[in-house]
């Protein structure tokens, strides 16, 4: 069995160590940041090789970080370009010593 499994090494070692020194220089080039600037040339490529996707205006990107912002204190007025929020469907404001209305437009 010792003599098959000696064998069997000996057939693979070429296999071992080019595996072996694949994954040690990849590890190593990881942990130097050789490959980061690589793999940031590789995305700027692919962005500039993408078609552009129309706008979808189902979309809103809105930065709260709370989804319910009552009780918080908060103070002052609202900005009126939070009225032109469109698919804005709630936020809760109330309970806050805001100065003013919700600018509706």
């Amino acid at each position: 069995m010792w003599r098959k499994l000696k064998k069997k090494i000996e057939q693979w070692r070429g296999v071992f160590l080019i595996g072996t020194g694949v994954a040690g220089v990849t590890i190593a080039g990881s942990i130097t940041g050789v490959f980061g600037v690589l793999e940031w040339g590789i995305r700027d490529q692919f962005f500039s090789l993408r078609t552009t996707e129309p706008v979808d205006e189902r979309i809103a990107i809105v930065t709260i970080d709370e989804s319910d912002i009552t009780k918080v204190g908060l103070r002052g007025t609202i900005p009126p370009e939070l009225g032109n929020l469109g698919n804005l469907r709630h936020l809760w404001l109330d309970h806050n010593s805001l100065g003013v209305q919700f600018p509706l437009s």
